[in-house]
């Protein structure tokens, strides 16, 4: 799992074993290093192996890692990092994405993805269905690149 502009939030650690946390935040490496802290994740961890969590202080623009190497990428809220770091989603891999910074609204518009699901805040349920008609104008269209 790659987690680019993951700020303070571990939270991908209790569920998938292995994680890069990318953020150029200086106060953030601190976190990663708090023994209590990753002790924590070790005891309520929802998986049998050792968690393996690795951070990296730096703009996740310009990353040392294969292309193609991820399962999973996740962006919650760290502006646009479907376009640097999309590269590095294997083919058939999941990019768990927030529309905080439009970064949804990017994605979906981006051929080397397929939208599979949406979250409804109103059903609090994960849509699967017409998915197209999730990303609109305030003029009722489809959303488009010159946008």
């Amino acid at each position: 799992v790659l987690y680019p502009g993951s700020y303070w939030h571990l939270t991908a650690s209790l569920v998938f074993s292995k994680v890069l946390y990318i953020d150029c935040d200086s106060k953030v490496g601190k976190f990663f290093q708090d023994e209590p802290l990753l002790e924590w994740v070790k005891e309520h961890k929802d998986y049998a192996t050792k968690p393996e969590i690795d951070f990296r202080q730096q703009n996740f623009e310009r990353l040392d890692v294969a292309e193609g190497s991820f399962d999973l990428l996740i962006s919650m809220s760290a502006g646009i990092v479907s376009k640097p770091c999309g590269r590095y989603v294997k083919r058939g891999g999941y990019f768990l994405v927030s529309d905080a910074h439009f970064d949804a609204r990017t994605t979906a518009l981006d051929p080397r993805f397929k939208l599979v699901a949406v979250y409804n805040p109103e059903t609090k349920r994960l849509e699967t269905k017409d998915l197209e008609s999730c990303f609109m104008t305030t003029a009722g269209e489809k959303i488009s690149a010159n946008q």
